[in-house]
């Protein structure tokens, strides 16, 4: 089928009959919109036609900075392509200032003009591809509010060039085109003259945004945590803590808590003096009160009678300070950044006064040493609002994250090992300046903060950028409190462009006029990453939001970026490639984009990092005990989001035996029997693919047996599949007659027997035997729990789940093969002996080196709805697999397709992404190409697809 015919189906089914049958995605036209529960956006729609379009068109009435923000990332890869677009925007209303104007120029590959039209208000997105157009029409400007999260429609279709409809548009935007003025630096001179911002009454993607108001009003996290923490004071807690990102108002909420508990005497302690003035003025504007109310205690003042005392910790924990007070003086105290809290210098102060609530906050209370700080505050959490949490309820400004490759020369990227010479080389600098001037900033002044991996590379790179004529300051640890405290005041005042640290600034400072962070240094964890993005998330009037510009070299640390941006602690590989091909999981007018070199090495460093290390299962397990204060179940990691109970259950064959070698306080026992069946249900059941095996075993622990009819009635009453196949396939599973010898090896002891003729499910010896030991119990139960949470991700009504993963051996099972099928066997598909099933796998990117030896199999979709196939090797039309396929409608054959991205990836699962049909017009002999050159004969053809397939699935197997 080709381009036109795939047109016309696709135009039959929208315009004439909705039920005739699959028509391709790419050309069925589609009503866009901005929907956050599915996080369908318009934007997604704008950036999958730009990504692979030959050239493009735009005209908007408007366009905004934070709007042009979201599609930099793309028109820079476009750029690297050669390919380059129009757009036509204009004066209408005075809406697009100046700095727009400023900005588009800094786009190279975009040819704008400006229309002087009165009443011009236009919005469309026109897209040349290789066979046809592309085209976006409806009520998106080219907005960050209209293109994420404003009520809008738009109206997507496709059209071949030699349509009328394609040949109006054309011809329609070419006149407004050809009529409108360049936009050039001359003509952007006399309009910056004559501007003047007006003021809108009500138009469509207003901005600017509404400046803060002064009031205090507590935001929605503020009043959930006050309510937690009131609560927690009824129950008799003397302690609580609060973990909230950056920038969400901890320290007014401290204040709030104060006012509601209304405590005589209260402390307040800090790390740096910096902060304690900050901190004083908040309590002020929320308790009000005289000026004599408020104190500090630091190395030049110690006030001992104010009613809230603001200190230094560096100063309080001296012996011969603290005891100037009493030990019940206080009866609130308040840490802020108590992450800090094992240090001795903290420990000394807590051990002395004997408070009535102690209330700890930070932002990331996990530590590198073996502090424990939940055990501190007695596992008490009053509230917790991590980054992602904090984006959803708008606490913080909108950001948008740019993944820039670093600098590269002759194919040598910046890595690790770089030396001074090369990171501060001229090439280098220029290269950096050019992408943090295209990525520009929120407003008409940068203020921006720039980590640096060394002070030496900080220094050097402060001392280049002021011969460049930029304004920056070098901050380290080496200097005092007070330089640090009047360079940012400087940087605040806009007398100072940028700051260069390495890390001193990661914590504990607010500057919150910052509208760019610039990092030039490897991602060393999820936490100095946070930090650092973070010194640029609290809201100002100045900006409407920030840009972080991460350059991204050839690290091997990479992979912790996405892990940083989604806060997944699960360790899946699977989990980190998505988020870095489908980055639509920050909800509001926020963005996260990777140029695609940057993309590539991330993508590299996800697949050779080992994430199941022993040390990197110690230090989660011991994130996860050190919160919840005690040995941690599989459900907890779970629940947690910690890392994937499956690596745990796994990497040493069952949970149990890796407590054994990590935790010094387990002592639970497990027998041979024992041991074999918590391995087959780690390494089979627990991923939670199939409901069917836990609704039994769940059922026999507390039941003798169970008939079928009865057991098919429970499946059938919580909508789980159940028929005589697969009920076959379950016994055989869980009485383990379904595997190979190899498998049954592992799996020796059966969970299960089934009685014919009396047609009774019972459990085995086995089982009855290990259900007698509490430790096997508890852990089995364990086990359930966490395969049944797991389980929500699949569609129990059928054999398996679109857009999750499979292995060969679940896919026999699934599909209800007489046994397991050896993986070799199978290769890339495989027919089950009645014709009713076909399994097909293919990869979309091979490797030389899995190929060299190999046939050059080129794998490949065809638009969304179908793709393309090869045979084995030395395959004809009168081949058995063949010929069942030329027969599939006879036989009632089903096929299931399942895709990999890459052989790089080194796991052995698959995509399961739909269901399919042959083409049969299509399915021919032919000889394909082999890597020593010679050629074999197989067969082609292309399967259509019968499931929709997931866009961003499709965007991730192709990106």
């Amino acid at each position: 089928m080709n381009e036109q015919d795939m047109m016309m189906q696709a135009l039959s089914k929208a315009y004439i009959d909705g039920s005739s049958g699959q028509a391709d995605r790419i050309h069925a036209p589609k009503l866009l919109k901005n929907d956050r529960e599915s996080k369908e956006t318009v934007l997604a729609a704008v950036l999958r036609d730009l990504e692979d379009c030959q050239t493009f068109d735009i005209s908007t009435a408007f366009v905004t900075k934070a709007g042009l923000a979201l599609l930099k990332t793309t028109l820079s890869d476009l750029a690297d392509k050669g390919i380059s677009g129009r757009l036509v925007t204009s004066t209408y209303l005075g809406f697009n200032n100046p700095l727009v104007f400023r900005e588009l120029l800094k786009i190279p590959n975009l040819e704008v003009r400006v229309s002087n039209l009165e009443g011009f208000h236009v919005k469309g997105y026109f897209f040349k591809k290789k066979d046809y157009n592309s085209y976006i029409i409806g009520s998106s400007n080219l907005t960050d509010t209209a293109l994420k999260t404003n009520f809008e429609w738009n109206f997507r279709f496709t059209s071949k060039v030699s349509g009328n409809t394609a040949k109006e548009l054309e011809n329609e935007f070419e006149n407004l085109f050809n009529s409108s003025n360049e936009l050039t630096d001359s003509w952007l001179k006399e309009y910056e003259k004559n501007y003047v911002w007006p003021k809108f009454n009500s138009v469509s993607n207003q901005i600017p945004r509404e400046l803060e108001k002064l009031e205090i009003i507590p935001n929605s996290m503020q009043e959930k945590a006050l309510d937690n923490l009131e609560l927690l004071r009824r129950d008799g807690k003397e302690k609580a803590l609060l973990i909230s990102a950056t920038g969400t108002g901890k320290t007014y909420l401290s204040a709030l808590d104060v006012a509601q508990a209304k405590p005589d005497k209260v402390l307040f302690i800090v790390h740096r003096e910096q902060i304690l003035l900050d901190a004083m003025e908040s309590f002020k504007n929320v308790l009000g009160g005289f000026v004599s109310d408020y104190g500090f205690y630091t190395g030049t003042q110690k006030d001992l009678s104010s009613k809230y005392i603001f200190a230094t910790v560096q100063s309080l924990s001296k012996e011969e300070n603290l005891s100037s007070f009493a030990k019940d003086h206080f009866d609130y105290i308040l840490i802020d950044e108590v992450h800090k809290a094992g240090a001795k210098s903290y420990l000394d102060i807590l051990n002395y006064f004997q408070t009535k609530f102690l209330l700890g906050m930070t932002a990331t209370p996990e530590r590198t040493d073996d502090f424990n700080i939940f055990q501190l505050f007695d596992y008490n959490i009053a509230y917790e609002i991590r980054l992602q949490d904090a984006m959803d309820e708008d606490l913080l400004v909108p950001f948008h994250y740019y993944g820039v490759t670093d600098f590269e020369k002759d194919g040598d990227f910046i890595d690790d090992t770089a030396s001074l010479s090369r990171l501060i080389s001229e090439e280098r600098v220029d290269y950096l300046l050019d992408k943090i001037s295209y990525y520009g900033v929120s407003g008409d002044k940068v203020r921006g903060l720039v980590f640096c991996s060394s002070v030496d590379e900080s220094r050097a790179m402060s001392e280049i950028f002021n011969d460049r004529g930029y304004k920056t300051r070098c901050l380290s640890g080496s200097d005092s409190i007070l330089e640090r405290e009047r360079q940012i005041e400087l940087l605040e005042a806009g007398q100072l462009d940028y700051i260069f640290t390495r890390d001193i600034f990661n914590e504990g400072i607010d500057i919150p006029s910052v509208n760019q962070i610039v990092m030039l240094r490897n991602t060393e964890s999820n936490i100095v990453f946070i930090q650092q993005l973070g010194r640029g998330l609290r809201k100002h009037h100045s900006k409407d939001y920030t840009v972080i510009i991460d350059f991204i070299g050839n690290y091997k640390n990479n992979y912790l970026i996405p892990q940083a941006l989604t806060g997944d602690n699960t360790a899946s590989k699977d989990s980190l490639r998505r988020d870095l091909f489908a980055t639509n999981y920050l909800s509001g007018l926020s963005s996260i984009n990777f140029e695609a070199i940057a993309k590539e090495k991330i993508y590299e460093s996800i697949n050779s990092v080992k994430l199941d290390s022993v040390k990197f299962l110690r230090d989660s397990y011991n994130r996860l005990k050190n919160r919840l204060g005690k040995i941690p179940m599989l459900l907890d990691f779970e629940k947690f989001a910690e890392i994937d109970p499956f690596i745990l259950a796994t990497k040493f064959d069952t949970y149990p035996s890796l407590l054994r070698k990590i935790e010094l306080e387990y002592d639970g026992k497990l027998d041979e029997d024992e041991f074999v069946m918590l391995r087959f249900f780690g390494r089979e059941l627990l991923k939670g693919k199939s409901k069917g095996e836990l609704l039994l075993l769940e059922y026999l622990m507390e039941k003798e047996n169970i008939s079928k009819d009865n057991f098919f009635d429970l499946c059938h009453n919580l909508d789980i599949l159940m028929d005589e196949e697969t009920f076959r396939t379950l016994v055989k599973v869980l009485n383990m007659t379904f595997w190979t010898s190899i498998y049954k090896k592992v799996y020796s002891v059966p969970f299960i027997k089934y009685d014919e003729k009396s047609q009774l499910i019972s459990k085995s010896d086995a089982l009855i035997s290990a259900l007698e030991n509490p430790d096997f119990v508890e852990n089995l139960i364990d086990y359930l729990a966490t395969a049944k949470v797991k389980n929500h991700n699949f569609d129990n009504r059928q054999a398996m789940t679109q857009g999750q993963k499979y292995e060969k051996r679940d896919v026999t099972r699934f599909l209800n093969f007489d046994h397991q099928e050896v993986d070799l066997a199978i290769a890339g598909y495989k027919i089950r002996p009645d014709k009713k099933k076909m399994m097909i796998f293919l990869t979309m990117t091979k490797t030389e080196e899995s190929t060299s030896t190999q046939i050059k199999y080129v794998n490949k979709f065809i638009g969304k709805s179908k793709v393309s196939w090869y045979s084995k090797r030395k395959r004809n039309l009168n081949s058995p697999e063949i010929k069942a396929l030329l027969d599939y409608e006879n036989n009632g054959m089903e096929v299931y397709v399942f895709i990999k991205k890459s052989d790089a990836e080194k796991e052995s699962d698959s995509y399961f992404v739909g269901r399919a049909r042959p083409l049969l017009e299509t399915i021919r002999e032919c000889k394909i190409d082999k890597h020593d050159g010679s050629q074999e004969d197989v067969v082609e053809t292309y399967f259509e697809f019968i499931d929709k397939v997931d866009d961003d699935l499709y965007g991730y197997l192709l990106g």
